[in-house]
């Protein structure tokens, strides 16, 4: 802190540069400015502005043509895509028709029965939404659950051996088959699981016990549902490809037809009968 103070408090100008303010007849604690070097001289040479530097003048040209170009490029993609849009153009693999797809697919499920309290709440939860117009009279896919495992632990242990929080985990096995077939399109495990607290309260216990099930249970019918979109989804996207491709390759039979035909008509002798 001296050693701030002290230099605060000295007040001799800076070396070399009194002299060079003596020498103009200026002010001794007044320092020469002198121009930077390389910058003042090319510009004054070049006749500009003495206080504007060439290699600021030259960036600010350079920025501006980079932003032209920038914007340029936007415009040609903006006329591109608007292009291609009206001559009704779409991916092969869009949005539209896999959507479309798989939200047609959801309601044709048969959920079958799930033994047990939990496992009925969880197939009403299904029904209430992929049923949205209604049960499929005949379904082409089933889905299956196993018997749900429920398993609840005991934390948050005190010193008396008494708990204050406990963990419930429910588990079951999903599988989607069809109906017709039999054969098991898709098979996915789930688990979730949440915890509650213990209350002196049996019956305020029992309450959060129940919230925290079903809460488990809609997570459950989350997951049911996130995993059936990705595999309709996936489905859909490959008879997409399927469909594309067999269009192509009936295109260009029909052309190689065509051509064969325009060929033969040529080759054969102009007073022979078609």
């Amino acid at each position: 802190m001296w050693w701030f103070e002290k230099n605060i408090r000295d007040t001799r100008p800076l070396r070399g540069l009194n002299h060079a303010a003596t020498a103009t007849g200026g002010n001794k604690n007044t320092p020469t400015a002198r121009p930077l070097r390389g910058l003042n001289h090319a510009t004054t040479a070049t006749g500009g502005n003495k206080n504007t530097p060439t290699v600021l003048r030259s960036a600010s040209l350079h920025a501006t043509a980079t932003g032209v170009k920038k914007l340029f490029l936007a415009l040609v993609c903006c006329l591109a895509l608007a292009s291609l849009s009206a001559c009704g153009f779409e991916p092969m693999y869009g949005d539209h028709g896999v959507a479309a797809a798989t939200a047609a697919a959801l309601p044709d499920i048969e959920i079958a029965s799930i033994p047990g309290r939990d496992g009925q709440y969880l197939r009403n939860l299904l029904m209430d939404r992929l049923y949205t117009h209604g049960a499929p009279a005949d379904a082409p896919y089933t889905l299956r659950f196993s018997p749900l495992d429920k398993n609840i632990v005991d934390l948050g242990l005190q010193k008396n051996g008494t708990a204050t929080r406990a963990q419930i985990g429910i588990s079951t096995e999903m599988q989607l088959a069809d109906s017709a077939s039999g054969k098991v399109l898709l098979t996915r495990d789930l688990k979730t699981v949440g915890a509650y607290n213990l209350q002196d309260d049996q019956l305020a216990t029992l309450m959060s016990q129940q919230n925290i099930t079903e809460s488990i249970l809609q997570e459950m019918r989350d997951d049911v549902v996130t995993d059936l979109s990705l595999y309709f989804r996936r489905r859909a996207i490959k008879d997409l490809a399927v469909a594309a491709a067999a269009k192509r390759a009936a295109t260009k039979n029909t052309t190689i037809a065509k051509k064969e035909a325009a060929a033969k008509k040529e080759a054969a002798p102009s007073g022979a009968a078609p």
